[in-house]
């Protein structure tokens, strides 16, 4: 078994004896050990299995450390918590980061709604990509050797960039706002952007949300309804199903091929030999308002034949 991504046994550090109140704040964090302090890390006791005291979750959208609480030693932990960089929730992670692994943090901008999603490194010209999907959002890039951020000027100028990767020379980046949604590839030397895609037989996409590429230079790509959703300007109602498409980029066929069971599909990814595309349904955000409170989220893994991986 590779020992960069070996399972670990129980961490003598991560067991505690049963809490009873008064507790401290160590219930429910705990620092990682010396040896990996070069990760700015929390390690979360028993998976927060039990929470003591009267506390509540706020809405959908609230992240677990945002919970509220009567008990003090608990909103304390939580605030170390959402100060940190990574929270595990198990020791299995320092299997994969190993003792050698190193965070740095390579910028820190103002506004939550500053970094999203779609990290793509464009080797040409040694930036790394990433999208800021606000109401109109846009795509920044970042120098690795130097730090300095910059947003992209593209030709013509896109808005609510959400979903990226780097193949071909290229940054192909999904546009999930604005009248036409589409796939788009950018040049990252001169910033000109012309659609691959941008319908299904005259019908308008939802929201294309994240892309990949096979061995074969062919993508496929989900389009949820998230522009809609989330009332994004120009972004009429649903004309399409929430579904994953493959495009041939050659021909330029394109073919809806989930169903009705994967009802938000969101991010994909493929395994490292492309034999299983993984694909995550975020259905708890779905609807006007953006909440669906008793929906499945899931990860769902697709073998793929030989001729379409």
């Amino acid at each position: 078994m590779d020992k960069k991504l070996r399972v670990l046994g129980s961490y003598p550090w991560i067991r505690f004896q049963n809490a009873i109140a008064p507790f401290d704040e160590d219930t429910f964090p705990n620092e990682i050990p010396r040896e990996f302090n070069k990760l700015r890390i929390y390690v979360i006791k028993e998976s927060l299995a039990a929470i003591l005291g009267e506390w509540d979750t706020g809405n959908i959208k609230t992240p677990f450390y945002e919970i509220q609480s009567d008990q003090n030693t608990l909103m304390n932990a939580l605030s170390k918590i959402k100060s940190t960089d990574f929270t595990a929730w198990g020791s299995f992670f320092f299997g994969i980061t190993g003792t050698r692994g190193a965070l740095e943090k390579i910028q820190s901008l103002d506004g939550e709604s500053s970094v999203h999603d779609a990290p793509a490194v464009g080797p040409e010209t040694n930036e790394l990509f990433y999208a800021d999907t606000g109401v109109t959002g846009g795509l920044w890039a970042i120098k690795i050797d130097s730090r300095k951020a910059r947003k992209v000027k593209i030709d013509p100028p896109l808005a609510n960039i959400n979903g990226a990767k780097y193949h071909s020379s290229h940054i192909y980046v999904t546009t999930n706002g604005t009248h036409t949604r589409a796939i788009f590839p950018i040049d990252p030397l001169t910033g000109s952007a012309t659609p691959v895609v941008n319908n299904l037989r005259g019908r308008q996409f939802n929201s294309p949300n994240d892309l990949v590429f096979n061995g074969m230079s062919n993508t496929w790509f989900t389009a949820p309804c998230y522009g809609w959703y989330q009332e994004f300007p120009s972004v009429q109602s649903p004309e399409l199903p929430n579904t994953i498409y493959f495009l041939d980029m050659n021909s330029k066929a394109l073919v809806a091929v989930s169903n009705d069971i994967v009802t938000a599909p969101n991010g994909l990814a493929f395994s490292t030999d492309g034999s299983t595309l993984y694909l995550a349904d975020s259905n708890s955000t779905a609807g006007r308002s953006l909440a669906h409170f008793s929906a499945k989220r899931e990860m769902f893994g697709h073998s793929m034949s030989a001729d379409l991986s």
